[in-house]
């Protein structure tokens, strides 16, 4: 299907990235390698949190209560893959623009500060709720 040139060259064509203004910007295995490891780390990172918010709408949807001290515990691990996403996003952002521009622009990810604060926050309401649930148990 492919001699062994047109492979060659379609692998070397792999290392060209041609940026919006259609010039093309010649990138290293290295240099590409650690963008892929950095964007592999981000998949990572969203497929956890992910994982964790799907197990407390699964046990919702079994009927449990969603106060749970395992549920408390699920939201406080996505408050901090949310705040270890956005500084290992602001490090793959500041990567993409030294290799493909040649500048190393570092930008800190403010809103996803913020949005992990607010995760971190909604954990404490649940493990107050948590209190609660177990005291209104113990009465009943």
């Amino acid at each position: 299907m492919f001699s062994g040139e047109d492979t060659r060259s379609s692998f070397l064509a792999a290392f060209n990235v041609t940026a919006n203004n259609g010039t093309t910007i010649r990138i290293e295995a290295r240099s590409l390698l650690i963008m892929f490891a950095f964007m592999l780390i981000d998949t990572i990172l969203i497929s956890l949190a992910i994982f964790f918010v799907y197990a407390i709408f699964d046990e919702i949807r079994k009927g449990f209560t969603p106060f749970t001290h395992e549920n408390t515990e699920r939201i406080k691990k996505v408050a901090i893959i949310t705040t270890v996403l956005s500084i290992v996003g602001s490090c793959s952002d500041a990567l993409v623009d030294y290799y493909t521009i040649g500048e190393l622009t570092w930008r800190v990810n403010i809103i996803g500060m913020i949005v992990a604060i607010i995760i971190y926050c909604i954990s404490l309401i649940f493990s107050y709720g948590c209190d609660l649930q177990r005291e209104s148990d113990e009465t009943l």
